[in-house]
């Protein structure tokens, strides 16, 4: 469990802040590990249109696409 410091109450309470681990979560301490930016987007084209895909997190070298494994992640490249 991760507690957070709230300097106005003076303690910890985590119980009373719970921390929500969801995808985001995730992703977030995934890429702040590798030194990364979260959720970049790249515009591309194809034939006469145009459209973006957003990365959950981009290194120097790679891009990383997390996700929970379920029925929402099927879109995922």
């Amino acid at each position: 469990m991760i507690a957070i410091f709230y300097p106005w109450e003076g303690k910890i309470q985590p119980e009373k802040y719970p921390l929500k681990k969801n995808e985001d979560y995730y992703n977030d301490l995934f890429c702040t590990s590798l030194g990364g930016q979260r959720e970049v987007k790249h515009d591309y084209k194809y034939g006469a249109k145009k459209s973006y895909v957003k990365v959950d997190c981009e290194t120097v070298d790679y891009v990383y696409e997390g996700g929970m494994d379920k029925r929402s992640s099927l879109d995922s490249i």
